[in-house]
């Protein structure tokens, strides 16, 4: 199976486990932090538009929305609007940590999603299926969301609700 057919086939179980495209808006957790610590944006300072698993009642942004890009999914988020896509940071001094950005044609703004039981894994175009959205874990950085070498880690273990 090609790289492209398993996108789509990962896209259609994408579309079965998370609210339809174009509806309504949703969360995005964590198996490793649960319901009470959702997917967010920090807004200002260093770490300005840098996702998070923020707490719920801190309101950061953690409602999000996803569309279909060809075989991939772009996901926006409520608060910023749907001129900025979650992306991943190619750089120092948060090279592969993931954000908002202007939506444009960028691999690291294609995510692809695969489901492993009743969780989602999160890939992306620009770094391949070998490295998965990830939650920072200890130290200052603790919470902080990240791309990561794919593994047995229930950081990288997400639900869409």
């Amino acid at each position: 199976m090609s790289l492209r057919q398993l996108a789509k086939c990962c896209l259609a179980l994408t579309i079965l486990a998370a609210p339809a495209i174009g509806q309504e808006s949703f969360q995005a957790y964590t198996m490793w932090l649960g319901t009470d610590r959702p997917l967010g944006v920090l807004g200002g300072g260093p770490l300005n538009n840098l996702a998070w698993l923020t707490p719920e009642a801190d309101g950061g942004g953690d409602r999000w929305v996803q569309r279909e890009d060809g075989a991939f999914l772009r996901f926006s988020n409520d608060a910023a609007g749907p001129d900025m896509c979650l992306d991943v940071v190619n750089g120092e001094p948060f090279d592969h940590f993931v954000g908002l950005a202007p939506c444009g044609d960028f691999s690291g703004q294609l995510w692809t999603v695969r489901q492993e039981g009743p969780w989602l894994r999160l890939t992306n175009e620009f770094l391949g299926p070998d490295m998965c959205l990830d939650a920072f874990n200890g130290g200052p950085l603790d919470g902080m969301v990240l791309m990561a070498p794919c593994g047995d880690y229930s950081g990288q273990l997400w639900q869409m609700n």
